[in-house]
Formats: structure tokens, sequence, C-alpha cells
């Protein structure tokens, strides 16, 4: 049965009208410093400039012997006069006829232009060596040649990841401009549920939390279990206020359609909650939402598995980057595949397909699994997911762009 208000809450809007929303609203947390070797992961809040040319000065980019390209020409028997290392401090300009050791990553004598490997000289006698044909230059890395002094080393708004935190270390930087990470927290909506470690008697474990939950770690934020609330507006907004108090997003399952026990919608309402949006014309994930509350959200989610994991994806998550500090889609990830049968949507709106993915030969396939909005059994078995547009049909052997569930399912592909 229908509740007689539906039409006040659950209004169905186009996923680029949903978008156009959250870009507008969701805004970043703000910045804070943290120590450099605590950044890994976290999104930089500000530039980083090179403090000086990387090689500082000309290295040597192979072991082997650094001399004049010119004293070739009168001779290629070189003697031998010292070895460099990284640590040495060169100080004395080489001369005609000479020759140093150098190690990789060493600086070059003075005057010295070209490095012979090792395998391209001969060893003589009385420190002498004997270089082959070689070409001028060969095997020296210039001053700056990597990274010159000013370029930017870290973008705002880039994910910090462990080359890009070495690089910081190398500079001497200590502490690193970074955006606040939102805090994050579930909450599960039902009557018919209890905690997983709390088993009542005709009453079904939190499971589907455990879904978000887990997600929510994937991505890398701190999460809070607030555990189970009954179908009461309000006991629903008595936890959600207080969850807010704690976490930065909310994230509520279930109860979030127009049903007579969906309460989440009235509940947020009694808490002045202002929605962004709530209904999305696309199946199956019409009835997810967002709404705002004291600079805070709560994000709607429902609560049959394909439903769930997928407003999770296409709803959730630009939300969660826009709050971090990144661009609208950097926590999402996709790939290019063959689809391996045809996908027919003869809705009068746009439907998300679950795919499974699989390596034959050089290309990916993906292969839409039965829909359904409560098959736990294909989000186990799915990848990722296409949408696909109403009356639109996708052929055989078309090449589709899949969304990953999270770029760690492609691990789990056969290559």
């Amino acid at each position: 049965m229908l509740r007689a208000d539906q039409k006040r809450y659950l209004k169905l809007e186009p996923l680029s009208k949903v978008f156009d929303a959250i870009r507008k609203e969701v805004k970043p947390l703000g910045t804070e410093l943290v120590p450099t070797e605590d950044a890994l992961d976290r999104i930089c809040a500000k530039n980083y400039r090179a403090r000086w040319d990387v090689p500082p000065f000309d290295v040597s980019a192979m072991d082997g012997y650094a001399f004049r390209y010119s004293d070739l020409f009168t001779s290629r028997i070189f003697l031998v006069k010292r070895k460099i290392f990284p640590s040495t401090k060169v100080r004395r300009k080489i001369k005609k006829g000479e020759a140093c050791y150098v190690a990789t990553g060493s600086p070059l004598p003075l005057g010295a232009d070209t490095v012979a490997r090792v395998e391209q000289t001969r060893v003589l006698k009385e420190s002498k060596i004997e270089i082959t044909r070689i070409e001028k230059a060969k095997n020296v890395s210039r001053k700056g040649e990597d990274i010159k002094k000013g370029e930017i080393i870290l973008q705002s708004g880039k994910r910090i990841n462990p080359a890009s935190l070495s690089l910081l270390v190398y500079y001497g930087i200590r502490r690193v401009r970074v955006y606040k990470k939102p805090k994050t927290g579930v909450l599960s909506i039902g009557d018919e549920l209890c905690e997983f470690k709390q088993k009542q008697k005709g009453k079904l474990y939190n499971n589907y939390a455990y879904l978000v939950l887990n997600y929510l770690k994937r991505l890398g934020f701190d999460v809070m279990n607030f555990g189970v609330c009954q179908d009461q507006n309000r006991k629903i907004a008595k936890i959600v206020a207080q969850a807010l108090k704690s976490v930065d997003v909310l994230f509520t399952i279930g109860g979030t359609s127009v049903g007579l026990k969906d309460q989440t919608p009235d509940a947020l309402s009694s808490l002045s909650s202002r929605f962004l949006f709530h209904g999305v014309r696309v199946v199956p994930i019409k009835p997810a939402g967002v709404a705002k509350l004291n600079q805070k959200y709560v994000v709607l989610l429902p609560a049959h598995p394909v439903s769930l994991v997928l407003s999770f994806h296409v709803i959730a998550i630009p939300v969660l980057s826009l709050l971090s500090g990144c661009e609208f889609n950097s926590f999402k990830c996709s790939v290019s595949a063959i689809l391996e049968q045809p996908i027919r949507n003869e809705r009068n709106i746009d439907a998300l397909y679950l795919v499974t993915l699989t390596r034959k030969e050089r290309e990916l396939v993906a292969k839409p699994l039965e829909w359904g909005s409560n098959l736990m059994s294909n989000v186990m078995r799915a990848q990722g997911f296409v949408l696909v547009k109403a009356h639109e049909e996708l052929k055989q052997a078309d090449r589709i762009e899949v969304e990953l569930l999270g770029a760690q399912e492609l691990m789990g592909v056969c290559y």
C-alpha cells in the first residue's frame, strides 16, 4: 500500500538534475595540516612546487666512465683519475685525456659531458681504459631533466599516492595541507532487523549495513555503525540528530520509498532538513535521495541489495568525492569492455544493469546479470554496472563503458 502523500517526497528527477544538485550543494569540509608521513591517500588542498631541480646537477645515468667527448677525436685511450659516487663532492675539473669512474646517480666531474657504460670500455694496464664508439652526451641525466624548480609536483584536489608522498619527503616538506576527511556513519531502518551480535527470534540480521560499511572502508573513510532503528518517525529523527553530532554524512538504509512504513523522509523533515532531491528517474535507484541539515548530509539508500549497491555508487560516491575536496567523479573507476549479449531496456525510464567481467584474449568482456533489485547473488557476482537509456538497446559486441563497483573488482578478473 502506498501513502497518500507519496508525491510530497518522491519526485523522480533525471540523473543530470540529480548530479547538478549535488554539484551545487556539496562543498569540501575545510582543510588541515597533517604530518607528511601520515598523508597517504589524503586529498591535497594546495599546490606544492619543486624547491630545486631534479636532478640538482648533471649526473650519470649508468655505472661507467665520464669524460670529455671532444677528447675522442685525439685518442680512445683515457687515464682513469678517480672514482665518483653519489655522495662525492666534485670540485676538480677533468683534464684532456682523463676519465673518472662514476656510479649511477653520481655527479659528473666538471667539464665531462658523456658517460661510457662499463661494458662499452676495455680496461688496460696502468689505470687506463679504451672507450669504444659512443654518442655525445650519452648516459647523462641533465640538471632539471626530471623535475624543474618551481614545477607543480602535487596538485590541489589530487590524492596523495606513495610516489607523491616520497617526493614531498625528498623536498623536506614535513607537513601537508589536505582536505578534511568526511566522517561517515550508517543507520539501518526496519522493524524486521536486529543487530548481528544480538539475534532475536523472528528478526533478520542487519547484513545490508555491512555492504555500505565496507564500501566506505574500501574508500578509506572512518565509519560508525549506528545500528538499527525501528520504523518510527520520532525514533528515526532522534537517532539521526544524535548521529549527525558525530559524523558529516549519514547513510540511512531502508524506509526511503512511499510505503506505509517508509518513515525516513518524514523524520528528516521533522528535523527541518532540506532535500537536495528525493527520487531518481532511474531504476532500480528510484527511492534514493540526499538531504542537508546544518551543513551535514543524509544519504537515503533503499534496502534492496541491488538498489542499495547501485544507489551508493551512483549517488553516494559523488557526495563523498566533493566533501573530500575532489572532483565529482574522482572516486569512480570505469573500464572499456565488449558486451557479450544484448541489453534491451523497454521501459520509459533509464535503467542500471549489473555485469560480470571476464578476460578473453586481450579484451574485457561484460556479461549482464539477471535484472532484479533484490538479488543478493547478483551483487556478489558483479564487478560493475552499465546505464541503458529508456527504450534503448546495447547490442552484442558493442564496446561499452562499465563502471566498477570499486577498483579492486578488477583484481578478481582473470588475465
